[in-house]
């Protein structure tokens, strides 16, 4: 591998906006909990709003 890559003439790839979706769901609170328990445990970084 190479110690620096240059990418200053990459081009953004016109199909990132297709590639996620944001939705909406109903969970109640203690599946959430849950989730972010496991999440916890195995170090996984959880955003909050």
């Amino acid at each position: 591998m190479r110690e620096e890559y240059d990418f200053s003439n990459s081009v953004k790839t016109p199909y990132v906006k297709y590639v996620k979706k944001q939705i909406s769901i109903r969970i109640e609170t203690d599946k959430i909990d849950y989730f972010k328990g496991l999440a916890k445990e195995t170090g996984i970084y959880i955003k909050t709003l």
